[in-house]
């Protein structure tokens, strides 16, 4: 070892390669400072110097040099190891505050000083949010869709802005999550076809009657039956009759204050007059709008799973209908929906024809004649302390015999997977709401990274078992998956 007047040589047996453990810490060693090791350190790893300058500038040896040198660059790599870890937590935070708590780009940026003690601009955390929707876009398009065969479709409005949705009935999964200029069937059609190349091919649809969600999907898929939903055509009849009811509740308020008007020491004599005029008018509105309210009840139980067959319920409501606009022909905008009702009345009704479609395949499965499945559906519609329940369960019995429970349970399954309504969309609309609450108006480039964020989602409550505990994407591949930040690769 070459002997300098200033080096100071390590005490006991510690080799060379131990020295660096000592290097940068703030105590004083071989006659060096922290601060000076650390700059040789640094000027070897730059070769600012020769090693041999180096030595002789501090009055040490190479070797020393070569320790110092290693424990630099050991130094950088800790420093820039820990800005990516500090960097991804951050990204990680920012993705998480966007979803999980629907935080708005302000709200971000204060949460993440307040956490990280560090300052991220507005502009950073887009980029954040954008690349990590690209990603999200990639694995949106890798999954296969071809296992749905019925699906709930509709628009979900951000302003006057359309966003196409599509939902699988049976997993909840959303397959189609794209803002567009308008709700056309050229927009409709253009978004299936590209669920179809990931193997979509439905086979039912189930929505609204807007032209251009019908149009779309007739043209994209021939074969899918279209099924009017539900929902929407009872809603639309369901206003036009409240406000038959509140007229009448209104008109009804007013005779009352009449008469206590009337019966007051103050009372004048112009108030019995009025008082005989509008009793006759409350009685008449008080009559029309309990028929119109009974018919409604009984139109709404119809279109549940009354234990009827398509047609026979196609014949009930119309009878209905036809009570409805003999009640109240001079409410225009209810006349306008009862006709409305009845032009979508077949194809709302079409889920109970694939319903009896099921009853027949099951039958021919389970060997059992299909009426058996017919009397089981109309002893559900029945309560149980209905004298209609013992007459029905000894008709069954007839048919069924030692499979009688059997069709029970069967019948129950067929039902639980038959759709209604697209009701999905609609508690879809109010999930993404507060998203729309707090930036007013969603980048459609966020969209991609909700959909999957959704979809992976595990679902903590649910009326069906087979969904607790899984995610829609879970429940669609019936595979495990990552978590959602797992699978975006942070």
């Amino acid at each position: 070892m070459c002997h300098y007047t200033n080096y100071t040589p390590p005490t006991g047996e510690k080799k060379a390669q131990d020295i660096g453990e000592e290097c940068f810490d703030n105590t004083t060693y071989g006659g060096l400072s922290a601060e000076e090791r650390l700059t040789i350190g640094m000027q070897a790893y730059c070769r600012t110097k020769p090693m041999q300058e180096i030595a002789s500038d501090y009055a040490i040896s190479r070797q020393y040099v070569h320790t110092l040198r290693n424990k630099a660059e050991e130094h950088i790599r800790s420093i820039l190891q820990k800005d990516e870890e500090c960097k991804a937590k951050i990204e990680r935070a920012v993705i998480s505050l966007a979803l999980n708590c629907h935080a708005s780009l302000e709200s971000i940026q204060r949460s993440v000083h307040d956490i990280f003690a560090q300052d991220i601009s507005i502009g950073e955390i887009s980029s954040i949010l954008k690349k990590a929707s690209k990603k999200a876009e990639k694995i949106n398009a890798s999954i296969d869709l071809g296992s749905i065969k019925h699906g709930a479709n509709d628009e979900i409005f951000q302003g006057k802005q359309p966003v196409l949705t599509g939902i699988d009935t049976e997993s909840t999964y959303i397959y189609l999550l794209t803002p567009f200029s308008d709700r056309s069937g050229e927009s409709w059609q253009l978004s299936m076809e590209s669920c179809k190349d990931q193997g979509l091919n439905l086979a039912v649809s189930v929505s609204d009657a807007g032209s251009g969600l019908l149009n779309g999907i007739s043209a994209a898929f021939p074969q899918a039956d279209l099924q009017s939903d539900v929902f929407h055509i009872l809603r639309d009849l369901g206003k036009e009759v409240e406000k038959l009811e509140r007229s009448a509740h209104r008109e009804k308020d007013n005779l009352e204050n009449l008469r206590r008007r009337f019966l007051s020491p103050r009372s004048k004599k112009g108030l019995l007059v009025q008082i005989i005029d509008l009793e006759p008018k409350v009685a008449d509105l008080a009559r029309k709008s309990n028929i119109v309210s009974t018919a409604y009840q009984k139109i709404h139980t119809y279109l549940g799973f009354c234990g009827l067959p398509a047609s026979e319920v196609i014949r009930h409501i119309t009878s209905q209908l036809e009570i409805i606009e003999s009640a109240a022909p001079e409410r225009a905008q209810l006349i306008h929906q009862v006709k409305v009702f009845r032009q979508k009345l077949p194809s709302t009704v079409r889920f109970i024809d694939r319903l009896f479609d099921h009853f027949q395949i099951e039958a021919k499965r389970m060997d059992v004649p299909a009426a058996a499945f017919a009397l089981e559906y109309r002893r559900r519609a029945y309560p149980d302390y209905a004298p209609e329940q013992h007459i029905l369960w000894k008709a069954l019995w007839k048919k069924a015999g030692q499979m009688m429970y059997d069709v029970v349970a069967c019948v129950q399954n067929v039902i639980d997977h038959t759709v209604r309504a697209s009701s999905l969309v609609e508690n879809l609309n109010g999930r993404i709401r507060p998203f729309m609450n707090a930036k007013r108006r969603i980048h459609h480039s966020f969209f991609p990274l909700l959909q999957l964020f959704l979809n992976t989602k595990h679902c903590r409550r649910s009326r069906k078992d087979e969904r607790c505990g899984k995610s829609p994407l879970e429940m669609l591949t019936g595979l495990p998956h990552p978590p959602f930040l797992t699978m975006l690769g942070y």
